[in-house]
């Protein structure tokens, strides 16, 4: 009982700082594009408005256009696809200069302070890690999907593909158009892409593709916000959080209303220390990506640990224990690795790696919150039958 309500906070709260981090990093870009048109200078105060206006915005059309939303989701496909084969295409052909492939796959940048190269690789994968969370949205929105046993694990697994495939271009195309690293990485908009795409290509082509990059961002923070309430109602639903009736209902929409609010709020609480350091948004991102690993790590651990009494379900991967295994230990060293300092001076409040302390933080809380009154009320998920009712059940609405 316990194992599943540390899992189901942590999931919880990793999406609420997931949230945060793709609506501040959105917020990064639209100031790096009000400052291409129209120099608009960037100050943290600006950056937060905007970070603020994302969450409303998103939250207000998860509440109030349901089918708008959907349609969103639906187009958003073609725009992260279609908008990596644009980017790249342009990057890859239209720049009057190139970066080597030796520079591209061999050079090796280290503004950390470490002189140790070793500790400097195993730093470098942090950014994947965390755009390698997520990935459960499609199980969050299980329970409003037909073949739930089958479609919401098949759409997590092509996700890890898709996003392993385009992300790897994209990644090979910006490093490929580099004009000054340099001047890029230190760029007054303080958005090194937004920088590359404008010294590499022609202004107004490079604004129209900055433009599809926020509308993309847009994308995903509406998604986030349209799987973080449906987590929050389950939390509710199961009485794992005082005021439980509160989450538990939804709107005439049928969309959690209460929970999305929360979740709006919640986001904005978390990233609001970004305001004061680009260290501390680096922290929520960080923060996002250990919460949800331990998250996916205990399910998997549990259904390892029970050998050949655990029955997989309707789909399955090959050799589950073997993957099982694997993923447990990736999930260790990236929990490892996200919580290690990545800048040698980090004994100062602007350099020192966070994401340790509000981990414990909110394991600590979690613990004391279970064994204080939670596990008073929390039974565990709740179940509306066996699989056999819940499948006669879905065939009856389909």
């Amino acid at each position: 009982m316990f194992a599943s309500w540390t899992a189901a906070w942590l999931n919880g709260l990793g999406k609420l700082a997931g949230t945060a981090a793709a609506a501040y990093s959105t917020a990064f870009f639209i100031g790096a594009l009000a400052s291409i048109q129209w120099h608009l200078a960037i100050t943290p105060d600006r950056t937060l408005a905007i970070f603020a206006a994302i969450l409303v915005g998103c939250g207000l059309l998860n509440a109030f256009a349901v089918r708008l939303v959907g349609l969103f989701n639906a187009a958003s496909v073609l725009v992260h696809v279609g908008g990596v084969i644009v980017i790249a295409f342009a990057l890859v052909v239209l720049p009057a200069h190139h970066q080597t492939p030796g520079y591209v796959f061999g050079h090796f940048a280290n503004t950390t302070g470490w002189h140790q190269s070793w500790y400097v690789w195993m730093l470098a994968p942090l950014t994947l890690m965390y755009t390698m969370t997520g990935i459960d949205s499609a199980g969050d929105m299980a329970e409003e999907t037909r073949q739930a046993s089958k479609n919401p694990p098949r759409a997590m697994l092509q996700s890890v593909l898709w996003s392993w495939i385009l992300g790897g271009l994209l990644c090979f195309a910006f490093l490929y158009a580099i004009q000054n690293y340099a001047g890029e990485t230190a760029s007054p908009y303080g958005v090194a892409p937004a920088q590359i795409l404008t010294d590499a290509l022609p202004g107004s082509l490079a604004t129209v593709l900055i433009i599809w990059i926020i509308i993309a961002q847009l994308l995903c923070v509406m998604s986030c916000l349209t799987a973080s309430p449906r987590m929050g109602y389950a939390i509710g639903r199961d009485r794992a959080v005082p005021f439980s009736g509160f989450l538990y209902s939804v709107g005439r929409n049928r969309v959690p209303v209460k929970a999305l609010t929360l979740a709006v709020i919640g986001s904005f609480v978390i990233g609001l220390p970004a305001r004061w350091s680009l260290t501390l948004f680096f922290a929520v991102t960080s923060v996002s990506a250990a919460a949800l690993f331990t998250s996916y790590a205990i399910p998997i651990y549990l259904s390892v640990r029970r050998g050949s009494q655990f029955e997989p379900g309707p789909w399955d991967l090959a050799r589950p224990k073997l993957i099982g295994a694997f993923a447990i230990g990736y999930i260790a060293i990236a929990a490892v690795l996200i919580c290690l300092p990545t800048n040698r001076d980090f004994m100062h409040p602007a350099t020192f790696n966070w994401t340790p302390v509000a981990l414990l933080a909110a394991l600590a809380g979690v613990t004391a919150w279970y064994w204080l009154g939670g596990r008073k009320t929390y039974q565990g998920p709740v179940s509306y039958g066996s699989p056999e009712e819940l499948a006669a059940m879905e065939a009856d609405l389909a």
